[in-house]
């Protein structure tokens, strides 16, 4: 089943997640992909960015209230998302979000494949075994999101509004 939240902020972190996975375009901030975002990258303010392109990227609402929630309750936060890895982390360099993203995923797999991935990372760097009934993923690509229920059955799984 896919929760269908009015926005980020209203994403419920209870005490059984300990993984927070988000897509990155269309869920992190509000713009959609384009492989053809330039640097230099500079901040507007605390929500916006402006590419060297001049495309203001904007963070998505109530996305600074879902990572301090995870903050608080000690969740591991991680990214699987599609695109340059050097483009999408100089974006997120500028944007000085307060949470740490562990052995984030960024490129061209699957997101279910990159979420294997982050666990077998966690587990092998971090000694975090991870089952799928502690995971949320959130993301704005419906395919993106049956893809991951059907590798990880216990996964929750959010549609970014």
């Amino acid at each position: 089943m896919i929760d269908r939240p009015s926005s980020l902020a209203a994403v419920k972190i209870d005490e059984t997640v300990k993984l927070l996975v988000l897509d990155v375009d269309g869920t992190l901030w509000v713009n959609s992909f384009d492989p053809g975002r330039h640097p230099p990258f500079r901040r507007i303010d605390a929500n916006e960015i402006v590419t060297g392109d001049g495309e203001v990227i904007r963070l998505s609402p109530g996305l600074l209230e879902l990572l301090n929630q995870a903050g608080e309750k000690g969740v591991v936060c991680s990214l699987a998302s599609i695109g340059d890895p050097d483009v999408v982390l100089g974006i997120l360099e500028q944007f000085k979000l307060p949470t740490k993203f562990v052995h984030p995923q960024l490129g061209w797999n699957g997101k279910d494949a990159m979420i294997e991935e982050i666990l077998r990372k966690l587990e092998l760097e971090e000694g975090m075994k991870i089952s799928d009934a502690e995971i949320v993923f959130v993301d704005d690509d419906e395919k993106e999101l049956a893809k991951v229920e059907a590798r990880f059955p216990g996964a929750k799984l959010v549609k970014a509004p």
